[in-house]
């Protein structure tokens, strides 16, 4: 048998806390990942390194701002509440491919930020989905950055360079925030 790494899996949500009686439990998940959750799928609870559950989808459901998830390995509350805070973690290689103006938010994470002169402007370190546009935010020299993931913004995501180009103008800076 393969050994299989944590690095070729991805986190696809967290474990907020146990749903019900049956070991259903409800997960905050990220949104680019919610279309790919679908009975069947096989996932890993994580909570430390060694320490994780190979389990299957068997049910999906919303519940609020959440998903709630059954799981072929949780029979009970117990075992649900026992897994509460844990990753939950997707193989690289169930992931659906992307084309070239699509991506997953973990793809995006920690790239290098420059502008269309080179100049850097910093690394991702987090996105926030908004209702128009995600929006990036970068620390760098000048501090956070917010980036609107736009055409007129972001010129180049280059994932496999883990390299983002933007336009300057376009671009908020933390200090400009704080003078308006």
């Amino acid at each position: 048998m393969p050994v299989v790494r944590d690095a070729d899996f991805v986190k696809l949500a967290t474990v907020g806390r146990a749903h019900g009686l049956r070991g259903q439990i409800a997960v905050k998940i990220d949104a680019t990942m919610e279309e790919i959750v679908v009975p069947g799928l096989a996932v890993r609870l994580a909570k430390s390194p060694g320490h994780h559950l190979d389990a299957r989808i068997t049910g999906v459901s919303a519940s609020g701002r959440r998903l709630v998830l059954t799981l072929d390995a949780l029979g009970d509350r117990n075992a649900a509440e026992a897994w509460a805070a844990a990753a939950i973690l997707v193989a690289r290689d169930q992931l659906p491919a992307t084309g070239d103006d699509q991506y997953f938010d973990f793809e995006l994470l920690n790239a290098e930020v420059v502008d269309t002169e080179g100049i850097a402007i910093g690394t991702v370190r987090e996105i926030v989905a908004t209702g128009a546009n995600d929006i990036l935010i970068a620390c760098g020299p000048r501090g956070e950055v917010l980036i609107p993931v736009t055409r007129h913004a972001v010129v180049e995501i280059n994932r496999a360079a883990h390299r983002i180009v933007v336009e300057a103008r376009a671009l908020v800076y933390q200090d400009e925030k704080e003078r308006s």
